[in-house]
């Protein structure tokens, strides 16, 4: 293969992390998930009706309902060179620098969620109004922030021989020996 065909094929890399909007409902589902361990004792050891069936449909609703406010989010790598650019856009300050940091710890993360952000699209704007806001915590922007990093500097090696020995357990030698004939052999 030439380097060109190589470098026409070549695709960024994409990172895709899930926030979830409804900053309680962790939380309720935790208390839920306790309360159904506990009506189960009960139900197991006192002479009633079981309550832990019902507790459990509460606890499938919730699920639902969590599952319907996460919001994936996906980031892209940019480049070397546009990552280059945007460190050198947010130096650190002298006393960010004294500390060890490399870039402006209150200016390069929201900048690099707005860049690397694929879906959706983040104007920068939007993204130091998220870092300032008192809605986002700082767990859920160092995720985005670090999906974003993630999408840049990581390197995507897929483990073939790993994959063909899990799937060996699951399927059996059988099936697998195809892929390794085709698929997974790297002269393919």
């Amino acid at each position: 293969m030439e380097i060109q065909e190589i470098i026409q094929r070549k695709r960024s890399a994409r990172v895709t992390v899930s926030v979830q909007l409804d900053g309680q409902i962790v939380h309720r589902i935790e208390e839920l998930r306790k309360r159904f361990a506990d009506e189960a004792k009960k139900d197991d050891r006192l002479n009633r009706p079981p309550e832990a069936p019902a507790v459990a449909r509460q606890l499938e609703a919730l699920l639902e309902e969590a599952r319907a406010s996460e919001i994936p989010f996906t980031f892209r790598s940019i480049g070397r060179a546009a990552w280059d650019r945007l460190v050198m856009a947010h130096k650190p300050t002298p006393d960010q620098k004294e500390q060890g940091a490399e870039w402006n710890t209150d200016t390069f993360p929201p900048a690099v969620i707005a860049a690397c952000a694929e879906s959706p699209l983040i104007p920068e704007t939007e993204a130091f109004a998220m870092w300032d806001s008192d809605e986002w915590s700082g767990g859920e922007l160092l995720k985005l922030f670090g999906a974003a990093v993630q999408a840049n500097h990581e390197v995507p090696d897929i483990p073939f021989d790993r994959i063909a020995t899990e799937l060996s357990r699951s399927i059996g030698q059988r099936s697998i020996t195809a892929l390794n004939e085709g698929f997974l052999d790297p002269s393919s």
